[in-house]
């Protein structure tokens, strides 16, 4: 069975709430709370459960020209 990892970069306006250049992303409990409401909304509106991935700001890879690399397909053909 496929599965599908997503990625979310955190936005740069958390860091300046937050007052802080970095964040352990596992040691806050509004962070884990975005996940998990990101994992059921996702669930709810499209009925699969995804690995959903926080990220630091500027930390999601992007492709030349400044775009996202929206879908890498991993699977063996």
């Amino acid at each position: 069975m496929d599965q599908v990892d997503v990625h979310i970069e955190l936005d740069e306006r958390i860091y300046r709430e937050l007052n802080t250049e970095v964040i352990v992303l596992n040691d806050l409990d509004i962070l884990k709370s975005l996940h998990q409401k990101l994992t059921q909304k996702i669930k709810d509106n499209i009925g699969l459960t995804m690995n959903i991935y926080l990220a630091n700001y500027k930390s999601v890879s992007r492709s030349e020209g400044g775009k996202l690399n929206r879908v890498v397909d991993k699977r063996i053909q």
